[in-house]
């Protein structure tokens, strides 16, 4: 994925339920930065089944204001648009990924990798 130094980039996961038992099953769906495996080793955004979203108390103030999630959760599946505003060079060296819990298993997708652009500048002495 690409993005420019300071704007907003996005990340889409859709996920669909195989039947009403999945959907029966499924906890919640969260989104974060992997181990540059594909599991998720700190959890940025948690959507519950019933819609409700948590962010992680444990990520500084100005990541935690950079954050955002869009979309819906239905017994048909999740179509869940996460937001990173004002990307930095150290969004850079990091990867995400998106993991739904459905009673003890987890479907997950990722690693994403993020490459920033941008201007560089350079300081004459």
């Amino acid at each position: 994925m690409f993005g420019n130094l300071g704007s907003d980039v996005t990340f889409h996961w859709k996920f669909e339920f195989g039947n009403n038992r999945d959907w029966n099953d499924f906890v919640e769906i969260f989104w974060g930065t992997t181990d540059n495996n594909n599991k998720i080793r700190n959890k940025y955004i948690t959507v519950n089944k019933n819609g409700k979203t948590s962010k992680n108390r444990g990520l500084s103030d100005s990541l935690q204001s950079r954050l955002g999630v869009v979309g819906n959760i239905s017994e048909h599946g999740c179509n869940l648009t996460f937001e990173l505003r004002n990307v930095t060079r150290a969004d850079e060296r990091t990867t995400y990924g998106c993991t739904a819990d459905i009673v003890g298993d987890d479907y997950r997708s990722g690693p994403i990798t993020l490459d920033i652009q941008g201007k560089f500048l350079f300081r004459l002495l």
